[in-house]
Parts: structure tokens; C-alpha cells; sequence
């Protein structure tokens, strides 16, 4: 999302509806899909029993996807980080208030990551996991509604 931003493609998305619409609806389908996925998925313990967990590549590629199909991040990355940006040398200032945005992205990823084990001893069985996979199901869902419902902002 930093570098979208950083090379001018968050300007596109406010100043162009027919690309905002675009990347909305895409990412409104994308994070439907994923909600009605965990929907109609099986109950079964987040503990893997013999099976492989999925790989980080894939993990990864999610991420990026359910990320790039949210317009409104890439807003925010162009009306927030330019504020800390020196026009004389803009990539260098660009890149650094991007990794010191990362950095603290890390650490806040570290906290759930740390919350996530803590509470996953409570979803070792089949029937409080699939609890967990409706409400976060339907989260995503809701979420998607919501990303359709949003405005381009002006300006």
C-alpha cells in the first residue's frame, strides 16, 4: 500500500471514479468470498492434525490481496504519509516514513500474533472453531457491504 501510494496510483484512485470502482468491487467480491468461504467451511481444530499448515507464500499472497482490494487503504497511505515527505527528496523521505511505518506495523502484528496464541488454546475443538469461522465469516461479509457502501472522497 506504501509503495501504491508512493508512485502516485492513490491520486489515480481519487481523482478517477471508474478505477475506485473498479478496486472497490473487487475487493468487496474478494473479502465476500473469503467471509462465505469460512461460512461453509467444516469445523475443525486450528490445531493441524497430520495435515500441513498453509505455507507462508500463500498466507502472504491472501494478505496482499485482501489489502490491495481496499481503495480506502491506499487513500489513507496518500493523504497521510505525504505530510512527512520533504518535496526536495521525496523518495528518500518517502521510503523512510514508509519503513518506520512498517516497523511499527511489525510490532502491532507481533501483539495479535501473541493474542492469537493465547486464545488458541480455546479453539482446539471442532465446534469453537467453527463459532470463531461463522463470526469471522460474517465479519468479512459485513466489511465487504461496507466497502461497497464507501464513497470516493473528493479532492
Amino acid at each position: 500500500m506504501i509503495a501504491i501510494a508512493g508512485v502516485g496510483l492513490g491520486t489515480l484512485l481519487t481523482t478517477s471514479m471508474w478505477f475506485f470502482i473498479v478496486v472497490k468491487w473487487a475487493g468487496a467480491l474478494y473479502l465476500a468470498w473469503l467471509g462465505l468461504k469460512l461460512l461453509m467451511s467444516k469445523p475443525q481444530s486450528a490445531i493441524i492434525e497430520g495435515g500441513q499448515p498453509q505455507s507462508m507464500r500463500s498466507l502472504i499472497r491472501q494478505e496482499f490481496l485482501v489489502a490491495a482490494g481496499n481503495p480506502k487503504a491506499i487513500l489513507i497511505f496518500t493523504a497521510f504519509l505525504p505530510q512527512f515527505v520533504v518535496p526536495e527528496h521525496y523518495a528518500l523521505s518517502f521510503t523512510i516514513t514508509g519503513a518506520l511505518f512498517l516497523v511499527m506495523e511489525v510490532v502491532a502484528i507481533a501483539i495479535y500474533a501473541v493474542l492469537g496464541s493465547k486464545i488458541g488454546r480455546y479453539l482446539r475443538n471442532g465446534k469453537a472453531m467453527q463459532w470463531f469461522n461463522r463470526v469471522s465469516g460474517a465479519l468479512m461479509v459485513v466489511f465487504s457491504i461496507g466497502l461497497l457502501a464507501m464513497k470516493r472522497p473528493t479532492g
